[in-house]
């Protein structure tokens, strides 16, 4: 309850610096850029476990997010559109926090996502340093080290400059 209330205020305050124009996206003060990315088991949308250490080689943007999170939602379609600029080239995953599976499918499946979805059930990366709220984007270079953090949604623009950014 103390960590949802705490996640309400600090999106509140996001939104707020903002304006109209929606919540802003910024560095995260305790940028964990430079680290390896944890490699907790995660959960696929078939049950099956999945370590983000499975796209490694490659560039991977990781997006978390949960249902009640109204930025989350509307950043969506902008990951979506992104994936299919990249193709293969860059690895994109949202990773759900804390939704039951039934929950997270069906918002999936209600917003159009055809990139890879897994689940953080038990939040491990919300209760690490990586994230802290939602959402947060996590862009790893193919060696699995963290290049960028960024917390709140973004648009198709942003997500892509910040690929070209950093990944050349």
């Amino acid at each position: 309850m103390l960590v949802g209330l705490m996640l309400v205020v600090i999106v509140g305050v996001a939104w707020t610096r903002a304006g109209s124009g929606g919540p802003s996206v910024d560095k995260i003060a305790t940028d964990p850029s430079g680290q390896a990315l944890h490699d907790y088991p995660l959960l696929a949308l078939d049950g099956s476990t999945v370590k983000l250490d499975q796209y490694r080689g490659k560039p991977l943007v990781v997006n978390f997010w949960q249902r009640d999170c109204a930025p989350c939602r509307q950043e969506m379609p902008a990951f979506e559109q992104v994936s299919h600029e990249v193709g293969s080239q860059v690895a994109i995953v949202g990773v759900n926090g804390g939704d039951p599976l039934d929950v997270t499918t069906k918002y999936v499946n209600e917003v159009g996502v055809t990139y890879d979805i897994l689940r953080d059930p038990k939040m491990n990366y919300v209760s690490g340093k990586e994230v802290l709220v939602f959402p947060t984007t996590l862009f790893v270079n193919g060696d699995g080290k963290i290049v960028s953090t960024r917390v709140g949604a973004m648009n198709a623009d942003e997500i892509s400059e910040e690929i070209k950014s950093e990944f050349g």
